[in-house]
């Protein structure tokens, strides 16, 4: 199998993209409606934890030896998404943007360090998103450049 060498990128593009994003998004519309009930602050709160998690299951992967992090249902992720939107919801708009800049980082850069033979394993179990965390990043930024008027987005 051969391994996908351009996640790495795709993970630091994605990053840039937040980064812009957050540096061009008004203070005024950070509480705003964004999707349903996700404000763009809830939004990028919860894009900070599930990089977190992310993170998280590599390096309980990491310490217990195992080659890929535990699985979890995607059922499951909705539950949690579900559970977690109202505390989301009350953490101060900048905070979860630097949450989820924060987290981005360190993610990337757990993931950048991993050995082809977790890769390789990832991608045949399906599970993508442990390495290529542009693919839940970037649908959540592109609900917010959707939000945000052509002219607020440099």
């Amino acid at each position: 199998m051969s391994v996908d060498t351009a996640y790495p990128e795709r993970n630091d593009r994605s990053l840039a993209r937040l980064r812009r994003v957050i540096g061009e998004m008004p203070q005024d519309r950070w509480t705003d409606a964004v999707d349903g009930d996700w404000t763009a602050g809830a939004l990028l709160a919860h894009m900070a934890f599930w990089d977190r998690f992310v993170r998280a299951r590599w390096e309980h992967a990491h310490r217990t030896r195992a080659i890929v992090p535990v699985e979890i249902d995607l059922g499951m992720a909705d539950l949690v998404n579900d559970a977690s939107l109202p505390s989301w919801a009350l953490i101060p708009p900048r905070a979860a943007a630097d949450m989820a800049v924060t987290a981005a980082e360190l993610t990337n850069a757990v993931i950048a360090a991993l050995d082809n033979h977790a890769i390789e394993a990832v991608i045949a179990g399906g599970w993508d998103t442990l390495i290529d965390r542009s693919l839940h990043r970037d649908a959540h930024l592109a609900a917010l450049e959707r939000h945000l008027s052509p002219r607020e987005l440099g």
